[in-house]
């Protein structure tokens, strides 16, 4: 019985060491791991060998958009509505109904400037290859403005007004305008037949139509001549009391029940001039010619305008020749040249005369330009031809006489 008790206190005294063994470990771990002797145990440093190892748990997260690797938007390549390429309707451009397009007799716009319908189903064939704008400068010494017109008075002032030069551009007055000679194949129904000198012409909003072989040619408008009605885009001009209505280039006067076409009144300024001048070039200015009418460029309160000029065509006379004059004689004629200019005597002055043929000179302007013909180099200057005479001298020169001055 001893024997079993004495075992049955071993197997109690040795279970209580081992556990107090382990209380100990535990403590001696735990304290090492607030007093910083050694690391703890998830440090792996003081690692006990007969504890299972702890496994690091990783709890499962939500799947969070990383704001790293998050897709977003590149602000960089982001295709934005384009300010340069979005397309605007472009205001300038912009076909907008003008009154100067509207036309009363209800037409359709010529398209293309080949063919158009009116209303009434019939057609018109247009040829587009006599609408350019012809713009040429044409230099001459015999064609003058006449002053003896300044003393007259207009709209309160004495002459013609301040010249200014602007360049002419045509003024465009609708798809129902067209310049001198231009064709139709086919007359607009709304036309309307009006004769002076038994001659028919076809009236149709401001413009004058002739029949021509295979259809229809645009004239000036006949002096006059007598419509019932004007256009729309007419312009009313006053004129020292006198009431003047213009439009393409025509100037109208009211009678009782209708308009006559009138020769253009010297001194009336206008706003526009329709396709068809001439820009030509009148003692260093610049006018613009349509239909036998001369036009002066002029500024008036800020806006390009023209004047109505009276020029003549015969040379005038001055009383005292330019300096450095060279006197040329030829048979019984005695010349005077200067500046690419020859000049007669009369018993009233010096006038400007025709080049002559022969005449030997030792200078030139310096508006002169090189020409070749045939071979030939010429000096042109105011449509006269100078050949340099190389064997004679330099800077000597003779007018030549062509059978067709270019």
């Amino acid at each position: 019985m001893k024997k079993y008790i004495f075992i049955f206190l071993t197997t109690l005294l040795t279970f209580s060491f081992s556990v107090n063994d382990v209380m100990a470990q535990r403590m001696r771990h735990s304290s090492s791991g607030r007093g910083g002797g050694g690391r703890s145990v998830n440090g792996g440093a003081s690692r006990s060998a007969n504890r299972p190892q702890t496994r690091e748990y990783n709890k499962p997260q939500k799947a969070k958009p990383s704001t790293a690797n998050r897709a977003k938007p590149s602000t960089s390549n982001r295709v934005k509505p384009s300010t340069e390429n979005r397309t605007k309707p472009n205001v300038g451009n912009q076909a907008k109904p003008s009154n100067r397009d509207r036309n009363k007799t209800g037409n359709t716009k010529i398209q293309g400037g080949d063919k158009s319908r009116n209303r009434s189903g019939n057609k018109v064939n247009v040829d587009n290859r006599k609408t350019n704008v012809n713009v040429n400068v044409n230099k001459t010494t015999n064609v003058r403005i006449d002053n003896r017109h300044s003393n007259r008075y207009y709209n309160g002032r004495r002459g013609y007004s301040p010249y200014r030069y602007h360049p002419y551009r045509p003024y465009y007055y609708g798809p129902y305008y067209h310049p001198v000679g231009f064709f139709v194949a086919t007359m607009f129904t709304a036309a309307v037949i009006v004769s002076i000198n038994s001659q028919p012409y076809y009236y149709n909003n401001g413009v004058y139509y002739v029949q021509a072989t295979g259809g229809y040619t645009v004239v000036s408008a006949p002096t006059n001549i007598t419509v019932n009605t004007l256009p729309e885009g007419t312009e009313k001009v006053t004129l020292n009391g006198d009431e003047y209505y213009y439009f393409g280039g025509a100037f109208y006067v009211k009678t009782k029940d209708s308009y006559k076409v009138v020769e253009a009144p010297d001194g009336a300024i206008i706003t526009n001039i329709p396709e068809g001048g001439k820009e030509v070039e009148i003692d260093g200015n610049k006018y613009v010619k349509f239909n036998n009418t001369y036009f002066q460029p002029l500024t008036q309160d800020g806006k390009n305008m023209y004047q109505v000029v009276v020029v003549s065509n015969t040379a005038p006379l001055i009383q005292e020749l330019p300096k450095e004059t060279e006197k040329i004689k030829l048979g019984s004629t005695e010349y005077y040249y200067s500046s690419g200019i020859f000049y007669t005597k009369t018993t009233e002055g010096y006038k400007v005369s025709k080049a002559p043929d022969g005449a030997v000179v030792n200078s030139l302007p310096d508006g002169a330009k090189n020409k070749k013909v045939d071979g030939v180099k010429y000096k042109v200057f105011n449509e006269t031809y100078f050949q340099p005479l190389t064997n004679v001298g330099e800077n000597v020169y003779q007018v030549v006489t062509m059978e067709s001055n270019d």
